[in-house]
């Protein structure tokens, strides 16, 4: 009976264990990632990297931090849980808010800024208005707060929704473009397409929707001079404004100036 040589039994147990050692020392190497990622998984959601404060700017008549914990953004919830670009469209579907950015700060610190509308009049009628922002977004039903007023009925009162009557969009500039003691006095309303404005002692014929900071501006100099009281003001064209000393009779609409293109 031939035995195996010394050396080659040698050899192959040396083979033997430098593959087991292989296999243990990728075990381990498994094993350690494994760790590692287990431990990073824990720690990202671990109260160390939680969100420890949101804070809001921006926001007067909307509350940016209410609406950010209403869905489930607040302290002690993992910072790696905030989604930015869902909680900046929940914000941006207020109807007050026309723009909104939300910033994350490791280790857990949620910022948010927020732009909102400004309140520019109150649109429809007095029983049913809506408080109407520069660009014709519908914030809310209308209040007792003093606004000017836009007679015109709006095609929606619903909040958020944007308006898009070029008569009311004229309206709204102008007003806008009003001192805020003589808008707050101030109420427009539409003859077909012809905007009039009824301010402080005087009927203002605007035309159409045009030109209305152009026409603001040439109202209110014009009221810094010697009108008679109850003149009409024709500003159909800013450039050429007319006075009529003698008001029209009632149900009567007058017609443009002498030398007047009629709007």
């Amino acid at each position: 009976m031939r035995t195996m040589d010394e050396r080659i039994a040698r050899r192959r147990r040396l083979v033997t264990e430098d593959r087991a050692a292989r296999r243990l020392r990728r075990i381990l190497t498994v094993l350690a990632i494994a760790g590692v990622v287990a431990f990073a998984a824990w720690f990202v959601r671990s109260p160390y990297l939680s969100i420890a404060e949101v804070t809001a700017t921006g926001g007067s008549v909307t509350d940016p931090v209410t609406l950010a914990t209403e869905m489930g953004i607040r302290p002690g919830v993992p910072t790696i849980d905030v989604d930015r670009g869902a909680l900046e469209a929940r914000l941006e579907s207020e109807p007050w808010i026309a723009g909104a950015e939300v910033a994350v700060s490791w280790p857990g610190t949620v910022s948010i800024t927020v732009i909102e509308h400004r309140a520019v009049a109150q649109v429809g009628s007095r029983g049913s208005a809506v408080v109407v922002a520069e660009d014709g977004t519908v914030l809310e039903p209308a209040g007792d707060a003093p606004m000017p007023v836009v007679a015109i009925e709006p095609a929606t009162t619903r909040a958020g929704e944007r308006l898009s009557d070029r008569r009311i969009i004229g309206a709204l500039g102008f007003v806008d473009a009003l001192p805020r003691d003589l808008a707050v006095a101030t109420e427009v309303e539409a003859e077909g397409e012809i905007l009039w404005a009824t301010v402080p002692g005087h009927r203002v014929r605007l035309g159409h929707g045009t030109d209305m900071e152009m026409k603001a501006a040439v109202l209110v100099a014009m009221l810094e001079t010697d009108i008679p009281p109850g003149a009409v003001i024709d500003l159909i064209a800013p450039t050429r404004p007319a006075v009529r000393a003698q008001p029209e009779l009632e149900g009567e609409s007058p017609g443009p100036a002498k030398g007047e293109v009629s709007g």
